[in-house]
């Protein structure tokens, strides 16, 4: 039997402060409506760079963004992308196709964009941003 290679770096999870690397899901129920996989969503340690960067190597590189998680009461990353993921209000679809989850708390627009990855078979978290005011959204699917 083949033993298979590891994983790289940066399609390695990264663990909430319970241990979980599963922060959110999305079911097979909601994703056969928006013609996608089910799976769990992930936060990977990705990489940096402004474009072609994912995950919490990315999005820590905006320090500006790091303050804002902070100043919403996050301690981190991981926390926004978990609150935001673990019960989410609407889907969005991207032009790219990627999917964008967002949860609205005290009026900021928490969001989270996530790809397919193929290689790990799960949700990749792409980035994470709070927003104040959102327009033009492509919206596919509602919680309520």
């Amino acid at each position: 039997m083949k033993i298979p290679a590891p994983l790289p770096v940066e399609k390695r999870t990264v663990f909430d402060s319970a241990g979980r690397g599963d922060l959110g899901h999305l079911t097979v129920a909601i994703s056969g409506n928006l013609r996608c996989k089910a799976g769990p969503i992930r936060l990977l340690r990705g990489v940096e760079g402004r474009s072609g960067g994912f995950g919490l190597a990315h999005i820590e590189s905006h320090a500006g963004r790091i303050r804002q998680f902070e100043s919403l009461g996050y301690r981190d990353v991981v926390s926004f992308v978990r609150f935001v993921v673990s019960d989410f209000d609407q889907i969005i679809m991207q032009e790219d196709g990627r999917l964008l989850f967002q949860r609205e708390r005290d009026g900021v627009y928490c969001q989270v964009v996530c790809q397919w990855d193929e290689t790990v078979q799960i949700w990749s978290v792409t980035t994470a941003i709070p927003k104040r005011a959102v327009r033009n959204q492509n919206v596919v699917w509602n919680k309520h």
